[in-house]
């Protein structure tokens, strides 16, 4: 776990490295996202411990589609002679090289920083991912140089989906033009990473490095590891203090000239713009009454809850969605109104939490809310019973915090009445009221409740008929929908409040278990 320490107001987490064992560091990872469902990740030693690691996993068709694109780097100073590694990476039978022993502290702020420490030689490595492009920006500062050094920087080229590994059987090309270098896959289609650093001079040096282990993919009893190309290396004589700055981009097609464009002052700026964004919005929702520590405790927990939000790309206009976790989830209904109030209300984004919401509700068929998209398109799966009941309570708890009575009213409601009514009278997967008014749903063979996993047709926690949580958020619906028409509608309020008692007696004869004194979980049909 990651505890904060003394340090500056902007400093999010700060870690000393060089009294801990390399598997107590291993443990600890970091994580930058965008606004497009990509991300860099890994571990704060840089060693990368799992496939969905990596310095940039860019989104194709944002928020899915994402591409391991940059592994990782081989760092190296060359001082007099001698090799400093400053990298380090697992293989099946060591560390090598084991460049951790150099890093003296992490920090993580508006990106995430490796401080190192080497004789004569002081540098500071930065990582920052760019909001609105899949790019990654590595920094390093060289501040103390009392002899001269060579630094060199091998990019590690994965540049795969980010559910799969890579051999080196993979055909992997790259073309050099003024300012940097496009690396792609020699098969039409392919997506393209970018790499240009100005200060330093490219030499070719094609090599595959074979079998980077990924201990934590090992441990789940996945395949574990993979091989990665190499291009060649950039290569840099220092004499006095110094930066130097190396860029990554990810997109469908050759992108040099965008990423010429990108420069480290205007990342920067952006990032620490959003971030002030966010703590503002912060402060306005959490009130004078708090103290100074509450403030920027939950500041932290604001900008914490921004990484899960995301926009999904439509072919007309944008959204906004909620991914369901980092590092392999997408955006799933059930996941995103269940962490709506939190992410969303409770942190003053009301615009976009309206837009979470019309995401989904424009994608509603039969009266189902999605319970998840598609990793590659726009697809969406309805194998979800409860999506649609957090879909309301998550609508009526953006009413109540906004007051948007409008929106509600206009784009809100008329789906919630299409899956009240579609669930009384029957939907997709068998899901309707039995003649005691409670949700019955499903089969044998199906998975529609939160424990869904399922493998060759096989559901391996078969929760068919009348599940006790999916009654409870039935009960909910019909009761805020009854609340809501109390003082507009009398008839519309006696037919959901009629609707909701009979849930209530219902529910209360056939989940109580008077004998063990708690409730059943599912009771089958």
């Amino acid at each position: 776990m990651l505890t904060l320490q003394g340090t500056d107001s902007s400093t999010v987490v700060s870690v000393f490295t060089c009294d801990k064992s390399v598997e107590e560091l291993l443990n600890k990872e970091w994580l930058l996202t965008n606004n497009r469902g990509g991300y860099s990740s890994s571990t704060i030693i840089g060693c990368n411990t799992r496939r969905y690691h990596g310095l940039l996993v860019g989104s194709l068709h944002p928020p899915v589609d994402r591409i391991m694109a940059l592994s990782n780097c081989l760092e190296m100073v060359i001082q007099n002679g001698e090799v400093f590694n400053l990298s380090t990476f697992e293989f099946p039978d060591k560390f090598a090289p084991k460049g951790h022993g150099y890093i003296k502290r992490f920090r993580r702020d508006t990106g995430v920083h490796f401080d190192y420490q080497l004789n004569k030689l002081e540098m500071t490595k930065s990582v920052y991912l760019c909001r609105e492009s899949d790019t990654v920006v590595l920094v390093y500062d060289f501040k103390q140089i009392e002899e001269a050094i060579e630094f060199v920087l091998r990019p590690f080229i994965g540049l795969r989906d980010f559910h799969s590994l890579q051999k080196s059987y993979a055909h992997i090309c790259r073309a050099q033009f003024e300012g940097g270098l496009v690396i792609r896959h020699d098969t039409p289609g392919s997506c393209e990473l970018s790499l240009n650093c100005p200060s330093m001079n490219f030499e070719k040096d094609k090599q595959w490095w074979f079998n980077f282990l990924y201990r934590c993919d090992q441990q789940r009893g996945q395949d574990f590891t993979e091989d990665l190309w190499a291009p060649g290396f950039f290569k840099r004589l220092i004499e006095e203090p110094c930066r130097i700055v190396f860029y990554a981009n990810l997109s469908s097609r050759y992108n040099l000239e965008q990423l010429k464009k990108t420069t480290l002052e205007k990342v920067c700026t952006n990032l620490q713009k959003h971030q002030e964004s966010i703590k503002r919005k912060s402060a306005n929702q959490s009130g004078t009454a708090k103290s100074k520590k509450q403030n920027s405790q939950y500041g932290t927990l604001c900008l914490a809850a921004d990484q899960f939000i995301t926009t999904r790309q439509k072919s007309q206009n944008d959204r906004t969605t909620i991914l369901a976790g980092f590092p392999w989830f997408a955006d799933w209904g059930r996941d995103a109104f269940i962490s709506l109030p939190g992410l969303l209300l409770g942190t003053g984004r009301f615009d976009e939490a309206k837009s979470v919401l019309t995401t989904f509700a424009h994608a509603a068929d039969d009266g189902l809310i999605p319970n998840r998209f598609d990793d590659h398109s726009d697809t969406a799966y309805f194998n979800s019973i409860d999506a649609s009941l957090w879909f309301i309570n998550a609508a009526f708890q953006y009413l109540n915090a906004s007051g948007d009575m409008e929106t509600f009213t206009q784009q809100f409601l008329p789906t919630i009445r299409w899956i009240v009514d579609s669930y009384h009278k029957g939907s997709t997967y068998d899901i309707r009221a039995d003649e005691d008014g409670l949700i019955i749903a499903g089969n044998e063979e199906t998975q529609l409740t939160w424990m869904d996993s399922k493998y060759e047709g096989h559901s391996f926690t078969p929760r068919y008929g009348k599940a006790v949580e999916v009654n409870s958020l039935w009960y909910n619906c019909l009761c805020s929908i009854a609340q809501f028409y109390a003082e507009q509608d009398a008839e519309a309020a006696k037919h959901y409040k009629s609707m909701a008692d009979r849930v209530k007696d219902s529910f209360l004869r056939l989940f109580w278990n008077e004998k063990y004194g708690y409730l059943n979980d599912c009771v089958l049909p």
